[in-house]
């Protein structure tokens, strides 16, 4: 079976190969399955709830997927999530992955007067605790990445291995929270989370030991496949936080291992910060640094911290730094992609420089591409139409000798896997290149535009019925999509790429048109899983 092709509808097949202990399907009418008392069910007789879904609603999967339970497995990995208000949903206030499509697992918890573990293991779905604004464990406030990277990775490991891992997510960043409120900072569980700062690290840690005793008792073992770190904004000036990162890392493995008695390395899959975060300020020195930094770390240390990649080529919210419901999909299925590949022993690097040379006016950029060749999206809008015009054909890229802005006349694909920048001044050996960094005044992202072939189909895809028109970009669905803007649409008759650029209500405006006879199609809908060039900054002498 192709992994680059597993659509949403794989679930339920999915679901029987990793619980074949069981024989009781679910009713058509949506109700709980009934459970056996298989020597190792993770699942309590009566399927568990928490009630963190939306107005209270239960977060029963097996209701809304098709997923048959008890599972039987003999090992649960762990995935920890760490960061600030991206890895915690906020602005992401649509549901769209209310239900694991397979049978991936979170802790439950009870919403009394205070909010507390009620000692279950219940189904992984979004939100994954009720929305609040405090510390662990009221820190989600929406749709955040897990449940989707968590089905990825069952869908991924079953089309390997033909046995699909089941992961358990716990999740501790917290909005706003610099790296020094996330890292070890000493700061236990407090008796009041509502009131004051840094209960994160130990919350984790806090977690993952109850979450042990849950699956001791139940024979199965508990392993921590990975810490995914989705961080950054607030120390978008902290040129010291690729050490910062290494030291999380290091705090992290130290710890886990502690606890789960399993001495294998955990690695950290990055993603970079926000592309429009710093805002509000045109000058060249307002880059995001942190992102830069967390690229050089995954350089530095390459089997500890991995960067799944940046977040320019994205959809944002309205105030243009957190991601859409729908972006924290996409991100989920990244995230997936990027464990499996280190799982199943591929190893990962993202679309990144490995080398870069200057002759005369021509600046040359070798790349790590994950899948070749590469490509420019011609649907991302790099701005510097108004501002730092001198890199207006630049295709994202920056050149500075010193801190002058060199013009950038051209940028062209030399090879699968090289660009050439050709610059309208020669440089001093003071030159550097850097990739989507500088702001380009308030509201604007830092984008790009070179990208890889990754044609990876993951588990967010869905296929609709659509209405199109012969040489038009607007399309039209009868059903609610739970896809959004720079998401891929794919069809027979749409070129290859194309992006959905606008959408409202059930109007869809695509970057290319539609070709084919005028009438109704079937359109796949799924985020565009193409790995596009990280956030960098290099000497024109690099390495």
């Amino acid at each position: 079976m192709d992994r680059r092709n597993l659509g949403g509808a794989f679930g339920v097949s999915a679901a029987l190969a990793i619980a074949a202990a069981c024989s009781t399907a679910p009713s058509e009418s949506g109700t709980s399955p009934s459970a056996d008392s298989g020597t190792n069910g993770l699942l309590d007789a009566s399927t568990p709830t928490d009630g963190s879904g939306p107005d209270g609603a239960s977060d029963d999967a097996a209701a809304d997927s098709g997923i048959i339970a008890p599972i039987e497995v003999d090992t649960v990995w762990g995935i920890i999530g760490t960061g600030q208000s991206l890895s915690t949903g906020a602005s992401a206030d649509t549901t769209l992955n209310a239900s694991t499509r397979y049978a991936n697992l979170k802790l439950g918890f009870d919403y009394g007067d205070v909010w507390k573990s009620n000692g279950t293991l219940v189904y992984l779905g979004e939100p994954i605790r009720r929305p609040s604004s405090f510390a662990y464990p009221y820190n989600i406030e929406g749709e955040t990445c897990h449940t989707t990277m968590g089905d990825e990775i069952t869908a991924l490991s079953l089309a390997r291995t033909g046995k699909g891992d089941v992961t358990l997510h716990t999740v501790v960043g917290k909005s706003g929270w610099f790296m020094d409120l996330i890292e070890k900072n000493g700061i236990g569980k407090p008796v009041d989370p509502t009131v004051g700062s840094g209960y994160s690290f130990q919350a984790a840690l806090d977690e993952v030991t109850e979450v042990k005793k849950l699956l001791a008792a139940k024979n199965v073992k508990y392993r921590i496949g990975a810490v995914v770190v989705t961080h950054g904004e607030d120390d978008f000036g902290d040129f010291n936080y690729d050490q910062r990162l290494l030291t999380l890392w290091t705090d992290y493995n130290a710890a886990l291992k502690a606890i789960t008695g399993f001495t294998e390395s955990i690695p950290f899959i990055v993603s970079q910060s926000s592309a429009g975060y710093p805002d509000g300020s045109d000058a060249v020195s307002e880059v995001t640094t942190s992102a830069v930094r967390q690229w050089v770390a995954g350089v530095a240390n390459p089997t500890a911290i991995f960067v799944a990649g940046p977040k320019h080529q994205y959809d944002y919210a309205a105030d243009n730094v957190h991601l859409t419901s729908t972006s924290q999909q996409r991100m989920g299925v990244k995230y997936g992609q990027v464990y499996d590949a280190l799982r199943s022993g591929a190893g990962w690097k993202p679309l990144q420089p490995s080398a870069i040379s200057i002759m005369d006016k021509v600046i040359t950029i070798d790349l790590d591409v994950p899948v070749a060749p590469i490509q420019f999206d011609e649907s991302v809008d790099v701005g510097h139409k108004s501002i730092h015009q001198a890199w207006q054909k630049g295709r994202g890229f920056e050149v500075l000798d010193g801190t002058t802005e060199i013009e950038i006349t051209s940028v062209v694909i030399s090879g699968p896997k090289q660009v050439q920048i050709t610059l309208a001044t020669t440089p001093t050996s003071a030159a550097r290149v850097r990739n989507a960094l500088t702001n380009d005044g308030p509201g604007f992202h830092r984008r790009a535009q070179l990208c890889d072939s990754d044609p990876l189909s993951g588990v967010d895809a869905e296929t609709l019925s659509a209405g199109v028109t012969n040489g038009s970009p607007i399309v039209t669905i009868a059903t609610a999509l739970k896809h959004g803007a720079r998401d891929l649409a794919v069809g027979a008759s749409l070129a290859k790429n194309t992006v959905i650029t606008k959408v409202v209500g059930n109007t869809l405006t695509l970057s290319n048109p539609w070709t084919g006879p005028s009438g109704s199609a079937q359109l796949e809908f799924r985020a565009d899983q193409r790995n596009y060039l990280v956030h960098f900054d290099a000497a024109t002498t690099y390495p």
